[in-house]
């Protein structure tokens, strides 16, 4: 969006529309991710342009994505799990009185 003139609204769309599509050739098998990149892909095409910025750009963020989420996750786990023992704590209580 801010580097053409699409709005925010068409260039959600552009892109919705482009995963679900790409989501309907992943399920009927038509293509794997590889195959079709393969295809769309031509050697100095603009696809292929686009992709070697994501490859040279996108570094280690995956990584520090998944790093962040578990982080998340077990801080969140741990909290649940105090809770429940909360609540065993105070249900083995009444249950003694």
């Amino acid at each position: 969006v801010r580097q053409t003139k699409i709005d925010s609204k068409d260039a959600t769309k552009l892109a919705s529309n482009m995963l679900i599509g790409f989501g309907k050739l992943l399920e009927k098998e038509i293509y794997t991710l590889e195959t079709l990149q393969k295809r769309v892909c031509v050697p100095g095409g603009i696809t292929g342009e686009g992709i070697k910025v994501l490859e040279a750009e996108i570094g280690e963020m995956f990584d520090h994505l998944f790093q962040q989420t578990h982080r998340k996750f077990e801080d969140e786990r741990e909290k649940i799990k105090e809770q429940l023992q909360k609540i065993d704590d105070t249900r083995n209580t009444k249950g003694n009185s």
